[in-house]
């Protein structure tokens, strides 16, 4: 992701108080070294997040949460090059649904 000048981020969606508003028009989304809150909004299509490599985020928390949701579309929550959610190579959420993932440095665990 680029940044501008006054360090506000480039994705078309607003950052509203450190929260990410992420849309399929910025899918497949690759999570960067400083956000910790995503907004997502799949009403018009399905949306990949990509989380960041487990050994670089080593106590990190990532929360997210599903605002908006097609009939036929997705949220895919994967880890970085096939690193594990839980054990398993995606995580797929629901409307409304949250989840906050923590990073031991070997693996993303989901938290709440």
């Amino acid at each position: 992701m680029a940044y501008k000048h006054d360090g506000q981020s480039s994705v078309s969606s607003p950052q509203v108080l450190g929260c990410l508003r992420v849309s399929p028009l910025e899918s497949p989304y690759a999570v960067e070294g400083h956000e910790q809150l995503l907004l997502i909004d799949a009403s018009q299509g399905n949306v990949v997040i990509q989380l960041p490599p487990c050994a670089e985020s080593t106590g990190r928390l990532i929360g997210i949460k599903v605002s908006a949701l097609g009939a036929t579309f997705k949220v895919h929550v994967m880890g970085h090059n096939f690193e594990r959610i839980d054990g398993v190579g995606q995580y797929t959420m629901e409307l409304y649904s949250a989840a906050t993932l923590f990073s031991d440095g070997e693996g993303w665990h989901i938290i709440s």
